[in-house]
């Protein structure tokens, strides 16, 4: 009985299904918890930029930033730098 009480115990805080399991289940909810809200934030970010480029009326500030990053394109009046 002593021994088979013993074994329980044992079981409670080192098994599978144990104390230290469930705190390390728990920490891994709360990483995963703030993940899922940063991922939240961006995907946010995101469609409010779609959005706006979807929109009939585009953005011309935006228009002209994306225009810029993906053709590389340049305004007259800016400096370029070219680094090897």
């Amino acid at each position: 009985m002593v021994l088979l009480s013993f074994y329980f115990s044992v079981h409670i805080f080192i098994g599978d299904s144990g104390l230290s399991a469930m705190k390390q289940l728990e920490l891994q909810h709360n990483r995963l918890s703030l993940r899922a809200k940063s991922l939240s934030s961006q995907r946010q970010l995101v469609e409010t930029r779609i959005d706006a480029l979807r929109r009939l009326h585009i953005d011309p500030d935006l228009l002209e930033e994306v225009v810029r990053n993906k053709l590389g394109f340049a305004h007259p009046d800016d400096i370029i730098v070219l680094m090897n």
